[in-house]
């Protein structure tokens, strides 16, 4: 959330900015306090003003502190010039024997099924619309099936207590 009292600060402590939006530094002038765009460092998320130390997605660090695109890469969030290191969302990082790349976490050959967010190939963290996670594995839900899921509970849990002295 933006500080709207200091342009470009993200977080502040009441008073002063502590954090400046990506792309910004946080600059300190006696009791003045601003966020500066790092200049002359394009793409980059986190300068000093003169030093870029990091870059923004889809940018990786290279020398001479500058911010070169992950060109070589589909689908890569985060890499480091040489290998995607993070894969967008709806993508999981596969190497397939020395080579690296982003498949589709919806992928019918290689992911999981109704699979739209995965952390790998086979671990599944959000489901497609209509289906639910459980185990690591998407699973078709309704209400029809919630239904008679806990009828057959409740028919299960009156048949065995009526039995009972």
């Amino acid at each position: 959330m933006l500080d709207s009292s200091i342009p470009y600060c993200m977080k502040s402590d009441g008073k002063y900015c502590v954090q400046c939006v990506a792309g910004y530094y946080l600059l300190t002038n006696g009791t003045n306090v601003s966020c500066n765009i790092c200049v002359n460092i394009g793409n980059c998320s986190v300068c000093d003003g003169i030093v870029c130390s990091s870059c923004l997605d889809n940018f990786y660090l290279q020398q001479p502190l500058t911010c070169s695109p992950c060109t070589n890469f589909s689908n890569c969030l985060k890499c480091d010039g040489k290998n995607c290191v993070h894969c967008n969302d709806g993508f999981f990082l596969y190497n397939d024997g020395g080579s690296v790349s982003c498949l589709s976490c919806s992928d019918p050959v290689t992911a999981i099924d109704k699979c739209v967010r995965c952390w790998n190939q086979n671990t599944c963290r959000k489901c497609d619309s209509g289906y639910l996670l459980d185990d690591n594995q998407s699973f078709f839900f309704s209400f029809i099936f919630l239904n008679l899921f806990f009828t057959k509970i409740f028919q299960f849990l009156f048949k065995n207590h009526s039995s009972l002295p």
